[in-house]
């Protein structure tokens, strides 16, 4: 397993094996004060799995501040990894994860 890519943006999809994103890029949330609560963004991950990787998978995303604790609940959920076409050695899985009303209480 293998993550192709991973961002945060203002809206995001996953329909038909393509990924739909808007605002994607997210780095900075500009804040005045803290605690501040940001309405809404996706989590966009893309995993690579070999045909050896088959089968439920559970994945698993944390949100954390720079000294390492979780911002929200750590998020974990599963998805079947089909396999590839004959001849091709990998099969990519994505998933897009609603984050709503996220809470931070510091800067960084």
């Amino acid at each position: 397993m293998e993550v192709n890519f991973s961002f945060l943006a203002d809206y995001a999809d996953n329909r038909g094996g393509k990924i739909t994103a808007v605002g994607l890029g997210i780095d900075t949330i500009y804040a005045r004060s803290v605690p501040i609560r940001h309405p809404l963004m996706f989590a966009v991950i893309s995993i690579k799995f070999s045909i050896t990787e088959v089968g439920q998978k559970k994945i698993g995303m944390r949100l954390i501040d720079q000294d390492g604790t979780n911002i929200i609940p750590p998020l974990d959920t599963s998805i079947n990894v089909t396999p590839p076409p004959a001849g091709i050695l990998y099969k990519n899985a994505s998933i897009a994860l609603a984050l709503n009303m996220v809470e931070f209480q510091n800067y960084g």
